[in-house]
C-alpha cells in the first residue's frame, strides 16, 4: 500500500481519521515531536486532504477528510518551525463551486498560514 511504502522510506503518516479521533493538539504535538525545532522544514499540502464538502475543486475529491479549520489550526501550531518553503497542490478551479470558489479560498488561507 501507499502507506507501507511511505513508512518504508522514513515517513510517518497521520490519517484523517486519527486527526478526527485524537484531535488537533495530538496531531500538532506528533508532528513537532517528529520534526523537532532544529531542522529546516518543507511543508507540502495536497488540497484533497480537505473534505470534499469544504474543498470540491480538486481532481481527486476525498470524503471524510479534514475540515479547513483543523488544518489551519495545525499549521498555526507549527509556526515556530524553521519552514523554508511550502507548496499546495491539486487545486482545480474548474471543479470548484462557481458561486463561492471555496476551494480556492481555502487554498489561499492555508498558504497564508
Amino acid at each position: 500500500s501507499d502507506f507501507t511504502e511511505s513508512e518504508g522510506m522514513g515517513f510517518d503518516c497521520i490519517l484523517c481519521n486519527e486527526v478526527h479521533e485524537k484531535g488537533i493538539e495530538w496531531t500538532t504535538r506528533k508532528i513537532l515531536e517528529r520534526v523537532g525545532y532544529d531542522t529546516a522544514v518543507y511543508i507540502s499540502i495536497d488540497i484533497d486532504v480537505i473534505d470534499v464538502s469544504q474543498a470540491p475543486g480538486t481532481g481527486t475529491p476525498e470524503i471524510a477528510g479534514l475540515f479547513t479549520y483543523q488544518l489551519l489550526t495545525i499549521l498555526k501550531g507549527l509556526r515556530n518551525l524553521d519552514v523554508i518553503s511550502c507548496d499546495l497542490v491539486e487545486v482545480s478551479p474548474s471543479y470548484d463551486s462557481p458561486n463561492s470558489q471555496i476551494t480556492s479560498l481555502a487554498a489561499t488561507g492555508l498558504l497564508y498560514q
